[in-house]
């Protein structure tokens, strides 16, 4: 159920602002629709669902799972304030009257936010439409505003095999996709967006699904090596030849041995200092868990792969916080459905949920 800061008349806007004419004449033609109109469209709707869809909206908690006794307890402690307030805000309800007229205002309001939905889901589905990174954002945006979060990890599928349209082609022509690629790369910021949507609706399996359509692709591994990997082995490759040019420029500067043997001396020096710095910087880099909280790797796992999936550890690391106890004291007496899967499916990826000896007072 959404609530409506001025009634009819942001309906009435929303409207307006969801399909514009110009904006479904474009769609409807058979070119290649420009990015930057779709961004400025998508962008005016993204601001205006987000002050539409007030603070206290209940609409994500309509698509949330059922509470059951455990789950009430495992977020006792993170929803105790959102609880005061809803409460707060239930006792105002009871106090004004209710009428038929209400009950059909509200019809009405969810009906327009699933309309609202079902146009950017098409919007995006459209095949002649290009899914730039911006355009994403602005669409995971909105539709968290909405409260229709269940449907981003398809979403984050299409985004990477969806064919790109070429551009000035009338009709449309595309170019095959290719979803193990570097720029088919779910970025992280957006990632997290959505994971943070799914933890607040407390639905576990839209967690896992975003997880696996996120950070665990193909793609998003390449595209870190890109961005983080390449620079350093870039510089690792050209480090014998600038150690080489150093060292020779050295020997000039003595006159105790010859030439070429104080050019080899100090460049084998020079190499060695370098390796060494490099290995001890490596492995403090893969080996560093101050970052860890509940989620941890499994003994034996590789040195390159904790660097590669420590995003995804950390997203687990986070649902593992939302499900479980904030008390230090009770983690470890978790039980329940969500629970189990939760840590059946950490283990399964080569992690420790509540490792023992890490565990406070288990040192």
């Amino acid at each position: 159920m959404v609530e409506l800061a001025n009634g009819s008349s942001d309906v009435e806007a929303l409207n307006a602002v969801t399909m514009p004419p110009e904006i479904r004449a474009i769609l409807d033609d058979d070119g290649v629709p420009s990015d930057r109109d779709l961004v400025a469209w998508l962008s005016k709707l993204e601001s205006f669902t987000r002050n539409w869809c007030t603070e206290s909206s209940t609409l994500k908690s309509r698509h949330a799972v059922k509470n059951t006794p455990v789950n009430n307890l495992l977020s006792l402690e993170k929803h105790e304030e959102q609880d005061r307030r809803r409460n707060k805000s239930s006792t105002m309800e009871k106090e004004l009257p209710t009428s038929p007229g209400d009950s059909d205002t509200l019809r009405m309001q969810n009906g327009l936010v699933d309309k609202v939905s079902n146009e950017i889901d098409a919007c995006l589905q459209n095949p002649n439409v290009f899914i730039s990174p911006k355009f994403l954002e602005l669409y995971v945006k909105t539709k968290i505003h909405l409260g229709h979060f269940q449907s981003l990890p398809s979403m984050f599928a299409l985004y990477a095999s969806k064919p790109v349209p070429l551009a000035d082609t009338r009709p449309a022509r595309y170019k095959a996709a290719n979803p193990a690629s570097a720029s088919a790369a779910i970025p992280l910021p957006v990632a997290n967006l959505a994971l943070t949507a799914a933890m607040e609706g407390r639905d576990l399996a839209i967690c896992l699904d975003i997880i696996d359509s996120t950070v665990r692709t193909q793609a998003y591994t390449r595209n870190k090596l890109v961005k983080r990997a390449l620079v350093p082995a870039t510089g690792a490759i050209l480090a014998p030849v600038a150690a080489f040019t150093l060292a020779s420029q050295l020997s000039v500067f003595q006159d105790t041995m010859d030439p070429t043997t104080a050019t080899n001396i100090a460049f084998v020096g020079i190499l060695a200092y370098l390796g060494y710095t490099s290995v001890i910087g490596v492995v403090a880099l893969t080996t560093a868990n101050d970052q860890m909280d509940r989620v941890t790797w499994a003994q034996g796992t590789p040195l390159h792969l904790r660097w590669l999936r420590e995003d995804e550890r950390a997203m687990w690391d986070r649902i593992a916080g939302a499900w479980g106890f904030k008390d230090v004291r009770k983690r470890g007496e978790e039980e329940g459905h969500d629970w189990k899967i939760l840590k059946e499916m950490v283990g399964l990826r080569g992690m420790v949920l509540d490792k023992t000896e890490l565990m406070e007072g288990m040192e």
